[in-house]
């Protein structure tokens, strides 16, 4: 008698029906053919590679399988939900807040297009916030010596007087003057006067010169 081609069992024969000539029962029938027809699939198939680390994919992992292990896998997945979050960020086509030009696509900052516009921004917003900080960072003067000083020019412009606080880069609020040679604070302009007085560099006889210029019609 022959033996069964999946468990090596002995074929016995019953008297029944037809008698068996390769497996010994349904079970190990099916195991089989399922064995024949994965070979046939991984023959057609062919050599199969990892597309994360480029190894061949073992015979012994299943077909369905695109990588070749757990951690190459749990990597390809992690590529595949980070490419369709870029298209979908590219699809937004989000502008930056600062400058108004597109932010790159895959790049962390969702706000801003780069590192430069986002420091900017931020540190406009600090000084915004916290005007004082500044002011003690490039003059040496702190929030109560700044108001003092705003409360003995009688909240004016200590050159024309205005109260408007007009022009300038920061229109609306007083400009702190110094003596770039020294850096000694002089006082609180508007921001005409103390652009007028960087247009003439901070020199006297310019302006002596000027007002006799004016007054010659």
């Amino acid at each position: 008698m022959a033996n069964c081609e999946a468990c090596g069992t002995e074929l016995i024969y019953n008297g029944k029906g037809r008698p068996p000539s390769r497996f010994c029962s349904r079970k190990c029938k099916d195991k089989i053919k399922h064995q024949e027809k994965r070979a046939a699939k991984v023959a057609e198939l062919g050599e199969r590679r990892c597309p994360v680390c480029g190894n061949v994919i073992p015979d012994t992992v299943t077909l369905k399988a695109v990588c070749c292990s757990r951690a190459c896998g749990i990597t390809y997945q992690n590529r595949i939900k980070a490419e369709r979050k870029r298209r979908e960020f590219e699809d937004r086509n989000p502008l930056c807040e600062r400058c108004g030009l597109p932010i790159p696509a895959g790049v962390g900052r969702r706000t801003y297009c780069s590192v430069e516009c986002k420091r900017a921004a931020m540190g406009a917003r600090y000084r915004q916030r916290h005007p004082s900080s500044l002011r003690r960072y490039n003059y040496g003067i702190s929030e109560d010596q700044y108001q003092a000083m705003l409360k003995d020019q009688g909240n004016a412009c200590a050159i024309c007087g205005s109260t408007e606080w007009p022009a300038g880069l920061h229109p609306g609020s007083p400009h702190v003057d110094h003596d770039h040679s020294t850096g000694v604070v002089r006082g609180l302009l508007c921001g005409y006067c103390n652009q007028g007085l960087g247009m003439f560099r901070d020199d006297p006889e310019r302006l002596r010169a000027a007002i006799r210029y004016l007054e010659r019609g």
